[in-house]
This record gives C-alpha cells, sequence and structure tokens, in this order.
C-alpha cells in the first residue's frame, strides 16, 4: 500500500511519498514460509536552491529474519534544461554478507555506496 502528496508550489514544504507492505514466501522449497513486512518513506524538495534542481531523502526498513534499514540521500543538478546529473549516497544496515565473521551463514554486514547518475532528455 503507498500513498504521496505533493505541495501545489515548490518550496520548503517536500512531496512526501510512503508505504508499507507485507507478503509471506517459501525461501527454501521445503514447505517452510516466512513472513516479511516492509516500509518505507521518502521526501523530495523540488526547485531547491535553484529551479529545476532537487533534494531528497528515503528511508525504509524490511523485516523478516535479519532487519534491514536503508537510507538514501541525492541531490539532482539540472545542468541543461536537457541534462541532469544526481549523486546519491546509500546505507543499507545488514543488507550484505560478511566473509569475514565466522559466525557461519546469515552473518551480515552493512553495507554502502554512492552512485552519480546522469539523465538525458531528447
Amino acid at each position: 500500500l503507498s500513498a504521496y502528496w505533493q505541495p501545489e508550489e515548490s518550496g520548503w514544504l517536500p512531496s512526501i511519498s510512503a508505504g508499507i507492505g507485507a507478503s509471506t514466501f517459501n525461501g527454501s522449497g521445503d514447505g517452510v514460509t516466512d513472513d516479511s513486512y516492509t516500509w518505507m518513506v521518502g521526501f523530495q524538495w523540488s526547485d531547491l536552491f535553484m529551479k529545476g534542481n532537487a533534494f531528497g531523502i528515503g528511508l525504509g526498513e524490511s523485516n523478516s529474519d535479519i532487519s534491514n534499514f536503508g537510507l538514501e540521500v541525492w541531490y539532482k543538478f539540472q545542468v541543461t534544461d536537457n541534462i541532469s546529473v544526481t549523486p546519491a549516497f546509500f546505507w543499507i544496515q545488514n543488507g550484505g554478507y560478511d566473509f569475514q565473521a565466522n559466525s557461519g551463514a546469515g552473518a551480515t554486514a552493512d553495507m554502502y555506496g554512492a552512485v552519480l547518475k546522469t539523465t538525458f532528455k531528447f
């Protein structure tokens, strides 16, 4: 279930996106099922600092056997009418496998990274 709201005029009030989810799945084919619950919320400030630019932040969580919390922050620079550049940073708690942990299967580590997206519109 998801919803969003957008202000009529851009400014300091962001648009808001939010959602919740639930699922049941059979992960190994042995008849054992697992439940997973998720939530997310995102905020975007359009025309922040300059017309065409935007700042956003999103966060959410997935809960099943291992709880994962994620965060993403980005800023879109509108270079020309047809080109935008968006650097982003993300972090996911318990999002990756920890190869150095001696605790066996299922050992997790935090995952983080950066993205540089360039968009061309024709």
